[in-house]
């Protein structure tokens, strides 16, 4: 499956973390655990290419965050919303089935609407 990187920074990825926690049918836990793998993989990279940005535009402050000056903050995010809708392939050629009775919240579903399937519902 295809999904854009702006999965790593709607809350995604620590849903899908807290998943693995569940208990889920082996072949579901399988599949889970590969995405999640290749997920992290990508993270890495997009988060050297999102540092990238904040260094061509940036700069840290005292306590270690990126602050972008005022002029540069057009240029800032237009490249990083560019990063951000760059479709990579992952790990994962169908959703995931989890148990109905797999307790989510209803914030937690919509973010993995795209990545799970509750049988009977």
């Amino acid at each position: 499956m295809k999904f854009q990187n702006s999965i790593f920074v709607r809350g995604q990825v620590q849903v899908i973390n807290k998943l693995i926690e569940k208990p889920l049918e082996i072949k579901e836990a399988y599949k889970l655990v590969k995405f999640a793998r290749s997920l992290s993989e990508k993270e890495a990279d997009f988060n050297k290419a999102r540092l990238m940005v904040y260094e061509k535009y940036g700069k840290q402050n005292d306590e270690g965050n990126w602050e972008i000056e005022k002029k540069n903050q057009k240029d800032a995010a237009k490249e990083i919303d560019e990063l951000l809708v760059i479709e990579e392939d992952y790990d994962l050629d169908s959703k995931i089935k989890i148990p109905a009775d797999i307790q989510l919240s209803a914030a937690e579903i919509i973010l993995l609407e795209d990545i799970i399937e509750i049988p009977g519902i």
